[in-house]
């Protein structure tokens, strides 16, 4: 059995990104449903992810309640402080990626990085578009890796062999 499960919460996404994997059929195919959050149970590590996540935080916390002794990562483009707030102790880490040059983005990863700096050093990833303009107000010691680049397209991406992918179907 593989140890990692990425779990694709939702395939909405409040952003139309042409390089977004969850739009390649390569990718998809791979993907197995699942009807039940205890499926991930026999997992180590849950990568919580989407569409976007955050979109619908009642999953997230659902699926919190069920996996207690995995280490489980947050994949990201929005901050919303209550949740965050809330499921931040429960997590082992964020990916956080600021795809363009804009204000939501960056105002995200300020959130999630003002966060982090009230806590305990966590596995926190920020990735970052390489077409940034602005000046970023980033602190390292938020962020275990900052990784500035090029995204690749669906097509050019692959499952990594330790990885299920599984798209969550209620």
């Amino acid at each position: 059995m593989k140890t990692t499960a990425r779990v694709l919460l939702t395939l909405d996404c409040h952003r139309d990104c042409p390089y977004c994997v969850n739009k390649s059929s390569n990718i998809m195919s791979q993907a197995r449903v699942i009807k039940s959050f205890e499926e991930l149970t026999p997992y180590e590590e849950i990568l919580i992810s989407g569409g976007e996540p955050l979109l619908y935080p009642e999953l997230i916390e659902a699926l919190l309640k069920v996996v207690t002794h995995q280490k489980v990562y947050l994949y990201t483009t929005l901050f919303r402080y209550k949740l965050a707030k809330d499921i931040y102790p429960r997590l082992a880490g964020i990916d956080f990626t600021v795809h363009e040059d804009d204000t939501t983005s960056v105002n995200a990863m300020q959130g999630w990085q003002t966060l982090a700096s009230h806590h305990e050093p966590k596995n926190n990833r920020l990735m970052l578009a390489p077409d940034i303009k602005r000046g970023l107000n980033i602190v390292p010691a938020c962020w275990s890796t900052i990784i500035v680049k090029t995204w690749r397209y669906g097509d050019e991406c692959i499952v990594p062999p330790h990885e299920d992918l599984l798209l969550y179907e209620a």
